[in-house]
Order: C-alpha cells, then structure tokens, then sequence
C-alpha cells in the first residue's frame, strides 16, 4: 500500500498530535464519543506520548492481534486540546479463509463408507448417518483424521463440527499442524517435536455444535492439520474448517530485520519503514548501508512461510555500484543462525537475480521467475565483495487460492427447470444438468446473463467457469466481465462497454464436462459483481455448472469510508485519495481486523483543522 505524505514547507504544531491513543470500537462515536468510553469498550492498537515529528508519516503496528471494532478513532489523552491529523490510513487482516475447503484428506479407517472428504465438502450438518455428511473411523486404535493444506502456512483457527449423537465419538483429543505425511508416518506414530499443538480438548464437543479453537500459540506452523484421538475408539467429524488471517499488500513493511554489518548507524529496519526516499544523507534518511565485505546481505522475517510473488527494491541517489550483482531470494533457515552467504542453493528459493546497478532514485519491481518461491525470510544478497544498499524492501505474495463467488448472492435473466442462478456458486462443479444435477439454466433469450454480488470491490484476476455434459452450445460466444452497476438496476445485458471490465471472451462452447479456466486478459478488472453474458444476436439459453472468481483484496478499507470528527454536527466523506480503488465495504459488515493504522501529519493549516473540516 502506498501512502501519501501532503508536502509542505510550513511549521508545523506538532503538539497538537501528541500524547494520544489509537483504537477500534463498536460503540457508535454520535451516540457516545470516544472519550467518553471505558477501557472494555474498545481495544488498543498503540499509544503516543511524545508528538509524531513534523511532516512525517508513522506507522503503528498494532501492539496485539485481537484489535476489533467497526469504528477507528484517534484520542487525545489531556483535556482542553486541540487535535491535527492529515490523514489516517487503516490497514486489516482480510477475513479468515478456510483453507482446508475440498483439499486432500486422509484419515486412519473408514467406517460405512465414510471416508475423510466429507470433513472439508463446506456442509456442517450434523447428521451422520448414511445421506450425511459426517466421517467416521472404526473403533480399533488410536484414530486420527487430517487435510492436506498444500503448503506449509501458518494455523490461526481451526473449526469442528460435532455430530447430533454418539458425541464421545469426538472427545480427548488434540488439533495440531506437521510437515509430516500422514500417509507416510501416521499422526499417532509422531513425536511432540513433529507436530505444533494449536489446542487439546478433553470434554466431548457438544452435539449438533460447532466448536472454534483459536490455536493457543502463535506458532501453529504446518502443511498438514490434523485432528487425533488420545485414546482407544471412533473418531468422527461432520466438518472441520482451518482458518488463516491473509496479509494484504506489501507484507515486510514493519517486520524484524537483519543484515550483516551496518554502517554509519543505517540498521537494517529503515529497509521496511514504508519509505522510498533516496536520500541516505540527511538526518531521516531511510536507507541501510553495509560495511565493505564479501557477499553482503540483508534479510526480513515476514513472520510466517509465505509464497513470494513479488519484490520491490528503491535505490539510493548515488553509488549505484553498491546495490548491483545481486540475488533475492526466500529461505527458511534464519539468517542469525546461518548467514544466507553461507546457504547451499538447495536451502534457498531464488525470486530474482541482477548483474547491473538498479538507476539511481529508482524503485524497481522484480517478479518472481518461479511461482514456487516459498520461505519465512527474504534475503537480499551481493555475489561479490562490496558495500549493500537498500532505500526500501517491500514484499507481496500470492494470496491463497479464495473462491471470492463460493456462496455470495446470485442473479441471472430468467431460470428455466427450476435451475436458479446459486447453483453456479455452491462448490459443486458437477457437469449434470438433469433433476439431481447442480447447473444453472436459462431460458432461450437473446443475451442471457448470469451475475454474482461479490460485496465489495475487488481486482478480478482468474474465473473458472464450469461446462455442462451436454448442449455445449448452451455456453458459448459470451464474455466474462466485472462491473459495480447492481445488476437488478441494469441488467448486464444493457450495459455500456465503459460500465464494466472485461476479464475474458470465447465465441467457441466450452467442451463437454469441462472446467475451463479464463486468466483475465488486463490488470485493470475491477468490480463487486461478476458477470457472464452471452453475445448472440438470436434468442440461445444459458447453461453453467459453476464459476469461482478469483482475485485481491489489497486496498486500504478507509478511503471512501465514513469518518467523524469532534468539531464536526455530521460525519463526512473521505475522498482525499480519489485515485484509489473505490474498496468499499458493506455497511452490515460490523467487524474488521485492524493490522497497522498509519497518521500522516502534520497539517500545515492548524488553525483550519482545529476548527474541523468541511
């Protein structure tokens, strides 16, 4: 996320941005203000005493993980004061994602025929028996169920759902995370230093219940979740759902860092301060500077295994030299204990490589040569004897693979055989069109559509669409497309070229019984609801099976957003960065996860800000 700092060469009152407290709230500031609240009411991201320095932008990282509230306010901690600010930016952890929805499972035994998928097929229901959706072991043994989550990631919350009988079936056991197969060494055989514990239960989970666990560490590390008895007997899941906090934007921005010398006082932190400046000299210069030495090196702890994407590297304004022939690379093994230096190849995954200086003042972007670029740190390392210099780092990885449509609001133009527009959104791909089938039809009528309300604005990157076995006429010659016109209000088959996005088109028909997969053809695809939309002239019908949508959610969740000031009768709009992508949030949503919250400051203008803006 980039952020703006207003210029300015007036003095500024940095007093007036001091000695205050940052936090979240679900407590309505118009119906009681902010300073009027008890601690219980709100949570704390970070506190201030001194004043944040004149035109500087910073940064606070919230102190702790469980920040929640639907409203951020800022609180002066003194009376009769004035208060400055010149921009806030919000920053959250994105919804928890269940990612062990459809992946590999395994598990003990089978007991009637109830193997271990049923346990991530996205259905809670707690009936067992044979048309549920509920597995179950046989009773010889330590018992043991678990998913294959694809790559090693780091477990936040994990899920259960019990059965409405036989509950002891799901007691005295424990929940963990391992990079061990299952299939190879069973989750019983392993030894506690193989497996990270995110929690145990002794009690049965009640019937009928979903039960959630928040992993009693910050730990919880693992390609493999699984669930084991520590006892003798069945063990049964109806569904078990594992959650993960998805980062958004640059993920190294704050982050511990290491380098291997420093020199004239430029710590490896100024790396990852959220400034680019290419001025090392001057006092608030933001670059790091290395001792001349063999292979120099600088690292960043993104604090969990992460897929790199992408890495971003600013250059200084002068020496060139010294940030050329370099290596950026991911790794596991931390730096302090083994320099990446000292790392063979096979410790390590490349993302890029440069021989030439990067330009001066320059920010250059490297995307990763391989998609399979995976560690906890980031290292950036010379390949040849001399200083290192960095202005700014800053990391992105590919977020999990989320179906944005699985489940959200559906519409289309018409529905024939009672085939309604959110069987295109139920996780069921099945190609069969007939009664017990899961596809959508329309009926025969020039431009049939198809939409999905994605509920807010997102960058569409990937859809997969879903054909049917048969008529495969019946999705053919049509776009796929992203819009914010709701498309009760207009329908997609009405709208103007300059109301939507195109990600993708196709004149011939899907093949039979097949997933196709459309990789939108520009980075500009933005909206909340997805659409397909045939283009005959002539009256065809629609037939689609399924459409996921992928995409990111990586823009700040203030801009646009309302916000409310002390001086002011009646709350305003933020739209000081209109360029921004319009990230909106629905206003039933009450809860967000605040990450960091960053206060540009100060404003020139103090006397027009302490009267309130306008």
């Amino acid at each position: 996320m980039e952020v703006a700092v207003l210029p300015t060469g007036i003095q500024n009152r940095v007093d007036l941005l001091s000695n205050f407290v940052v936090a979240a709230t679900n407590v309505t500031p118009t119906v009681t203000s902010p300073s009027e609240l008890s601690p219980s009411d709100y949570d704390v991201c970070a506190t201030r005493v001194d004043p944040v320095p004149a035109s500087t932008t910073m940064t606070f990282r919230c102190e702790s993980t469980y920040v929640f509230g639907r409203y951020l306010f800022v609180l002066r901690q003194e009376t009769s004061s004035i208060l400055q600010l010149c921009e806030v930016e919000v920053f959250a952890y994105t919804e928890l994602v269940n990612v062990a929805l459809n992946r590999p499972t395994a598990q003990s035994s089978l007991r009637t025929g109830r193997g271990p998928s049923l346990a991530v097929d996205g259905n809670t229901s707690p009936n067992g028996e044979r048309d549920g959706s509920c597995t179950v072991t046989n009773g010889d043994g330590i018992a043991w169920w678990s998913v294959d989550l694809g790559i090693m990631i780091k477990v936040t919350v994990v899920a259960i759902s019990q059965r409405k009988q036989n509950v002891e079936s799901l007691a005295n056991f424990i929940v963990a995370a391992t990079n061990v197969t299952p299939t190879v060494t069973s989750p019983s055989e392993l030894s506690p230093s193989d497996y990270d514990v995110c929690a145990t239960r002794v009690d049965p989970i009640p019937a009928s219940t979903t039960m959630t666990f928040r992993c009693e560490s910050t730990d919880v590390f693992g390609r493999y979740l699984f669930v084991l008895r520590q006892e003798s007997g069945y063990l049964q899941l109806c569904e078990v759902e594992v959650f993960v906090y998805k980062s958004v934007g640059n993920i190294a921005r704050g982050k511990p860092t290491f380098m291997s010398s420093v020199r004239s006082g430029r710590g490896p932190s100024l790396a990852v301060d959220g400034n680019r400046s290419p001025d090392a000299e001057t006092v608030g210069g933001s670059c790091i500077v290395t001792d001349m030495e063999s292979k120099s090196w600088w690292a960043v702890d993104l604090e969990g295994v992460e897929q790199v994407k992408e890495v971003i590297i600013s250059q200084r304004d002068q020496d060139v030299d010294n940030l050329s022939n370099f290596v950026v690379a991911a790794t596991s093994v931390t730096p302090t204990v083994t320099a990446p230096r000292e790392l063979s190849p096979s410790d390590y995954d490349v993302c890029a490589t440069r021989v030439d200086p990067i330009p001066a003042s320059t920010t250059m972007t490297f995307r990763c040569e391989s998609t399979d670029v995976f560690g906890r740190y980031l290292f950036v390392l010379r390949q040849e004897s001399g200083y290192l210099q960095l202005c700014e780092v800053e990391v992105f990885v590919y977020n999990e693979a989320v179906n944005l449509a699985l489940g959200r609001p559906t519409f289309q133009i018409n529905v024939d055989w009672g085939k309604g527009p959110s069987l295109a959104v139920d996780g069921n791909r099945s190609p069969s069109i007939e009664t017990t089938g899961s596809c959508i039809v329309t009926t025969t009528t020039t431009r049939c559509w198809w939409a999905v309300d994605l509920g807010i604005v997102v960058k569409v990157t990937e859809v997969h669409i879903s054909q049917s076995d048969q008529n495969v006429e019946s999705l053919a010659n049509f776009i796929v497309a992203a819009t914010s016109v709701t498309p009760t209000v207009t329908s997609p088959s009405e709208l103007s070229p300059s109301d939507y996005d195109v990600c993708a088109t196709r004149v011939d028909p899907i093949p039979a019984s097949t997933t196709m997969t459309f990789r939108c053809e520009s980075t500009g695809v933005f909206g909340r609801y997805v659409f397909v939309v045939r283009q005959d002239q002539t009256s065809e019908p629609l037939v689609i099976c399924e459409v996921e949508v992928y995409g990111e959610k990586r823009f700040g969740l203030h801009y646009g957003r309302p916000y409310m000031m002390t001086r002011s009768s009646t709350p305003v709009l933020a739209t000081s960065r209109a360029a921004c992508f319009a990230y909106v949030l629905d206003n039933t949503v009450i809860l967000c996860l605040v990450r960091w919250v960053v206060l540009v400051g100060l404003h020139p203008c103090a006397d027009v800000l302490a009267g309130g803006f306008t």
